[in-house]
């Protein structure tokens, strides 16, 4: 009897490493990875194929395409270019022979270069506006939107949209955002977040 529920419960192991884990529906990661493009805000795209990332139930092919699209996203809107050297990366260690690997070579070069470039800028004296597009290059959003908030300078319209889309900006009762000047018409009831974590 011992030796029948052994080799009852060894089978529903050996058929349980045989199914090995699901992977998403082709579909359902089509939709997903089409509904994070949508979105007009870079920070909003970064964060949706981010999530769409940690999903475990990606199969090899499909986090590759992921990978290569939030690399190509970042180095297109100068999101976090040191993150689209990464995915980039890892994309090619993923598949050593996709066609997409020439192009992600050039790609690569010219993120460096960009980053070395905005490295250079960041070392000498800059205004606030063109700091805080090299920290957003360099993926330093959050260092950017505490440089703003202690400057007492108003972002402008662009900065505005990627600090709220960024979790820095709220609306709704709170305080103000400080400003030496007239408020534009595009702050409205914003104020900088107590907790940008819980924004």
């Amino acid at each position: 009897m011992k030796i029948t529920i052994m080799l009852a419960a060894l089978g529903l192991a050996l058929s349980g490493c045989a199914s090995g884990p699901q992977t998403m529906d082709p579909i359902q990661f089509e939709t997903e990875l089409s509904s994070g493009l949508e979105n007009v805000s870079a920070v909003s795209v970064d964060a949706a194929l981010t999530a769409l990332l940690n999903a475990d139930d990606l199969s090899e092919l499909q986090r590759a395409d992921a990978l290569y699209l939030r690399a190509e996203q970042r180095l297109d809107r100068r999101l976090n270019l040191p993150g689209a050297i990464r995915d980039f990366e890892r994309f090619e260690a993923a598949q050593s022979d996709d066609q997409r690997r020439q192009r992600v070579a050039r790609m690569l070069i010219f993120a460096q270069s960009e980053i070395d470039a905005a490295q250079e800028r960041l070392a000498r004296l800059q205004n606030l506006t063109d700091w805080f597009n090299d920290k957003v290059l360099m993926g330093e959003l959050a260092e950017g939107a505490a440089r703003y908030q202690s400057s007492g300078l108003m972002p402008s319209h662009s900065h505005f949209l990627l600090l709220k889309d960024g979790g820095f900006i709220c609306s709704g009762d709170g305080k103000p955002i400080e400003d030496f000047g007239l408020a534009p018409d595009y702050l409205g009831d914003a104020y900088w977040c107590i907790d940008p974590n819980l924004s």
